[in-house]
């Protein structure tokens, strides 16, 4: 491996984004453009851990709950649970879904700002101007494990989560049930209702038309992704 590229996975390949509650024995395994924003939000509004500063920020911009939970938190939450049983949760999705959703969010939309978008685009060969075939080209010629944590596998970012014990993983078309899991376990260890979950974007990969090659070109990159969820597809 050359110099280069170590740098750049120490820059971008160890990026993780799990929200751990230490001393309740939790760990979330937040993967972007899986609908972690909602959940984080409704994680922190239902244990009222943010001061009113914080909160008017999410409350304008909802994409700041990572910062805020980074920055003020270190991503780790000192809360008490009276059980002590260790729960770690993942939400996983289509990989191409959450492609689509990367491609409309960060490339062509404002889910980054200009300074990021000036760090990460030519670091990874993005443009502003650029189709979702040349998005999913380029995205294929990066090896997973040198990739932002926007369009790395899912696969490899549970495996570098910091518990990977037994872990519980829903696939997002079965929402319902993860909702229905994640108020359970809030019930089992703080005693409090979870907030509801406010809805996330859909994808909207329906409404492009990806070439054949492309499609060969996802399912080879993403094979470990697509395996994941043939295993979980029920739940």
């Amino acid at each position: 491996m050359t110099q280069g590229e170590i740098n750049k996975i120490n820059r971008f390949g160890n990026t993780t984004n799990s929200l751990l509650f230490e001393k309740a024995n939790i760990n979330y395994v937040s993967i972007p453009k899986v609908a972690n924003t909602s959940i984080k939000i409704a994680i922190v509004k239902s244990l009222k851990i943010l001061n009113p500063e914080d909160q008017n920020f999410i409350d304008q911009n909802p994409n700041l709950i990572h910062k805020v939970l980074k920055f003020h938190f270190n991503n780790k939450i000192q809360i008490f649970s009276k059980d002590n049983s260790k729960v770690e949760f993942a939400l996983i999705r289509n990989p191409i879904d959450r492609l689509v959703s990367f491609y409309f969010d960060k490339i062509i939309g404002n889910g980054w700002n200009q300074r990021v978008k000036n760090k990460i685009f030519p670091y990874f060969g993005f443009r502003p101007d650029m189709s979702l075939e040349d998005l999913i080209s380029k995205v294929c010629e990066i090896p997973d494990q040198l990739s932002e944590i926007h369009f790395r596998s899912q696969s490899r970012i549970i495996k570098q989560s910091q518990i990977y014990n037994n872990i519980d993983i829903f696939h997002i078309d079965n929402f319902h049930l993860f909702e229905s899991y994640l108020s359970d376990l809030f019930k089992k260890k703080f005693e409090i209702k979870l907030k509801n979950i406010e809805t996330f974007q859909k994808s909207n990969k329906d409404l492009f038309k990806i070439s054949a090659p492309s499609m060969k070109k996802l399912s080879l990159r993403f094979e470990n992704d697509f395996n994941l969820l043939e295993k979980f597809k029920k739940n």
